[in-house]
């Protein structure tokens, strides 16, 4: 029997947030009979799941392409959901049925659409610290939340939380890029945190590449600007067809918080005592916060996102806890990695864990951190006492074998440690644009589809 099978939107499986307005298809066929050749194939693209009167259909096509097909049919609509479907004939004509439906979710396709603001939780002095900043807003939603997404990037990196919940699953965002001519967004579906009633959106910033100590060992930093920021908006709409949209402006507010320190390179500091409980939810008592400042920065640069986000991959654990001929308590992960160490441990109110992180061992077997030239890849958490904790950085990440243990409250065992790898997979580019080379200083393996430089521009 022949089918139809894989199906992608710009390499994608049911991308959300998609900026293409002629996306491309892609799909596979499958079959138990053997020589099969695709000779013609039929593409619908409907705005309800059920299919009916097709927005776009491309008719019986004879041509054996399953491989990035353009999209040609009548203008797409922001922040809408499309379903897709492909049916194939081969060359002993054999036809197959429609495909499962797939779909893809399109963003911000007119840049007028953006009404949010870059707010900021630093003054125009910050271009020295190193601290992460939190932000929040509060607001009330009077209705059946019908759809809702949450549009937003960051100069710096960011994490977003609503309602107490995180929001995604991707770390790093929005990644590093030439900021001034190119700044991606992620699109995020919540509808199922929002409530009806009253809502609480927060965020955490960090340095990141965009004002952080960019190359350690040359001392370089606030390359693309000396200030964080945040640009968001929250589109809701509603079960009897309102909309209404919730975006950064001069309404939020912002205070320091945990992350006393978050270098790309040199690593993080957590004081687990400066988290607020509860700044992420409704009814918070932020009167000591202070307002953002609103950036005179404009929009022009934002895209969406364009390939995979970066996720946690794999999570391992240690193969050994051994001591050094000099005394150091070391673990050995078994493989270098990329990405960082999650820790569980319980102390008192400021104990703190204090790692280090190197690739090799020296010759005597003692910790080698010499080749990391400037770079300090140091994590430091500050316990908050009273019951368990677990901690994982959030704004850095070491590419490691082997992690030191300068601190930690109690004796430390291979099951307190689980280290995450994280990577970027690839993005492909459009037929015909040259290939991207990789940034001599961009982090191994991102890989994106306009190559970005580092400017000379401080």
């Amino acid at each position: 029997m022949l089918r139809v099978v894989r199906l992608r939107c710009e390499h994608l499986q049911n991308p959300v947030g998609l900026g293409e307005t002629h996306p491309r298809f892609s799909w596979v066929l499958e079959s138990d009979r053997r020589g099969v050749l695709q000779s013609r194939y039929r593409l619908q693209v409907a705005v309800g799941p059920d299919f009916p009167p097709p927005l776009w259909d491309t008719g019986e096509v004879r041509s054996s392409r399953s491989v990035l097909v353009d999209y040609s049919g009548p203008a797409l609509r922001s922040s809408t959901r499309y379903h897709y479907r492909v049916r194939v004939r081969d060359n002993h004509g054999e036809g197959s049925p429609w495909s499962e439906p797939s779909f893809f979710e399109t963003a911000l396709l007119d840049p007028a659409l953006w009404k949010a603001r870059f707010i900021s939780p630093e003054d125009e002095n910050a271009g020295g610290s190193s601290a992460g900043m939190l932000l929040r807003r509060e607001f009330t939603l009077e209705g059946e939340v019908r759809f809702a997404r949450v549009y937003a990037t960051a100069l710096g990196l960011y994490e977003l939380r609503i309602n107490g919940q995180r929001v995604g699953d991707a770390v790093l965002t929005p990644g590093w890029t030439a900021y001034r001519r190119r700044l991606l967004y992620q699109t995020w579906d919540v509808g199922t945190m929002l409530r009806r009633g009253p809502n609480a959106i927060a965020a955490l910033v960090g340095c990141g590449w965009f004002k952080g100590d960019l190359v350690g060992w040359l001392g370089r930093r606030n390359v693309y600007g000396s200030r964080t920021a945040l640009v968001a908006q929250v589109l809701v709409r509603f079960s009897d067809g309102r909309e209404e949209l919730i975006a950064t402006d001069g309404s939020w507010r912002s205070a320091p918080g945990p992350l006393l320190y978050s270098e790309i390179y040199h690593g993080e500091r957590w004081d687990a005592r400066r988290d607020p409980p509860g700044y992420d939810r409704a009814g918070f008592d932020d009167s000591g916060w202070r307002p953002v400042f609103v950036l005179d920065r404009g929009l022009e640069a934002l895209r969406a996102q364009d390939g995979p986000l970066v996720r946690r991959q794999d999570r391992l654990t240690p193969t050994r806890l051994f001591t050094t001929p000099r005394g150091e308590r070391v673990l050995d992960f078994g493989q270098n990695i990329s990405g960082w160490v999650r820790v569980t441990a319980q102390g008192s109110a400021g104990q703190r864990i204090v790692l280090r992180h190197a690739e090799v061992l020296d010759a005597a077997g003692n910790f080698y951190t010499e080749n990391l030239r400037g770079a300090q890849a140091r994590v430091e958490y500050v316990l908050r006492g009273g019951g368990p904790e677990s901690f994982e950085p959030h704004f850095t990440f070491q590419g490691f074998r082997y992690a030191s243990i300068e601190e930690f409250p109690g004796e430390p065992s291979v099951g307190n440690f689980g280290p995450r790898a994280v990577r970027h997979l690839p993005v492909f580019q459009r037929a015909g644009e040259p290939a991207a080379p990789q940034h001599p200083l961009e982090p191994e393996g991102q890989l994106r589809r306009h190559p970005d430089r580092l400017p000379a521009e401080g």
